[in-house]
């Protein structure tokens, strides 16, 4: 091995370390997995989560049904099912403004607002419609509609929001708390720590999106990568966090495309969109 060869590895690992202890990146521990397809109640893709505001209860979203369903577990039944005008929902986001949900339509790139206590008023605001949307339009050309925004997440002080375009490329979207304005994005490469040993950069996708006020961190969920990814927002840097199995058959993450934090931040709950096998993941964060 030339010096020079040894010097960049070493520094590679050297800045992956201090990625870590500058993060302080939690490990996951595996606690349990709890069916979610709810044939039933038309809850077969569930596509995005989030914790309903002062509730045990989830918001999900199924991406083949203009539903919004409010769950509660264990075990994971439906409680109540809001009808609503779109389908291809990829994400949900509580929180906002009481009693405001948010949610992202991928074939249309638009967020989605309704009111749980009147939700038949519910809007559609495409982001090609807001200002600044001309600064990432070339990201969203094409006719891959598949690639399009697969997750939501809110920053109620700053009154930010955030979406997630989820492959060619990876874009991280800031909008401003009005839903008028493109403030910000970023695109995630793998130089900000975006990779999956064994999986090539362009496979790698970011599916679901969930906002960490305490660190200022967006926590991100990767169907293809079968992954978790804290990202910081002040240093543009991405950390794949470890996952513990203590015991028994370790459960398959591909197919991941919600993530929600509980509000201790002592919890991490994932849901996959895996057919007849979707499924509600928790675990225990340990910092």
């Amino acid at each position: 091995m030339t010096f020079l060869r040894f010097f960049l590895i070493a520094s590679l690992l050297t800045s992956a370390m201090s990625d870590v202890r500058a993060q302080n990146a939690p490990i996951l521990q595996f606690i349990k997995q709890e069916p979610l397809y709810l044939q039933r109640d038309r809850l077969k893709e569930p596509s995005g989560l989030d914790i309903q505001p002062n509730s045990q209860a989830f918001w999900i979203v199924s991406d083949d049904s203009a539903e919004l369903f409010s769950v509660e577990t264990p075990p994971a039944r439906v409680d109540v099912i809001f009808p609503l005008a779109y389908e291809g929902l990829e994400g949900v986001s509580a929180g906002w403004d009481e009693g405001i949900v948010l949610m992202v339509q991928e074939d249309t790139n638009a967020i989605v607002l309704i009111d749980e206590r009147n939700s038949a008023a519910s809007v559609r605001l495409p982001i090609s419609k807001m200002k600044g949307y001309d600064a990432i339009a070339g990201h969203f050309e094409g006719s891959d509609t598949n690639k399009g925004l697969e997750g939501i997440a809110v920053d109620r002080e700053r009154r930010r929001i955030f979406v997630v375009k989820e492959g060619k490329p990876r874009l991280l979207v800031e909008i401003s708390g009005d839903l008028s304005s493109i403030t910000a994005h970023r695109k995630l490469k793998a130089k900000h720590g975006f990779r999956v040993s064994g999986l090539k950069d362009k496979k790698l996708d970011i599916s679901g999106l969930y906002y960490d006020r305490a660190q200022d961190a967006l926590w991100m969920a990767s169907d293809r990568g079968g992954s978790v990814f804290l990202y910081d927002l002040k240093s543009n840097r991405a950390v794949r966090l470890e996952i513990e199995y203590d015991s028994g058959e370790i459960p398959d993450l591909k197919g991941i495309e919600g993530i929600a934090l509980s509000s201790d931040h002592e919890v991490l709950y994932l849901v996959s969109d895996a057919g007849k096998e979707s499924s509600l993941f928790t675990f225990r964060v340990i910092r």
